[in-house]
């Protein structure tokens, strides 16, 4: 027979799992995230400094946002 404190434990461990293992994603998918807002920002000063067109300035603006997108799922949603 499987005692109550039993299954218990072993809910709260595997909770415990579940939890290191969705906040390692997080960090990683914020990682992600920054990494291609820093990529736009790159392409739009390539498209600026090449075409001295206003696009340059807006792929730079959304590179920039995103970038902050991935800095607030990193302090908001990644637990240590």
């Amino acid at each position: 027979m499987v005692s109550f404190e039993l299954i218990s434990k072993w809910c709260y461990d595997f909770t415990q799992i579940v939890g290191l293992i969705t906040g390692c994603l997080m960090k990683r998918l914020s990682a992600l995230i920054e990494l291609v807002g820093i990529s736009m920002v790159s392409a739009g000063l390539g498209v600026e400094f090449i075409t001295k067109a206003d696009v340059g300035y807006m792929i730079i603006s959304t590179g920039s946002v995103i970038i902050a997108m991935g800095s607030i799922l990193y302090a908001k949603l990644a637990k240590d």
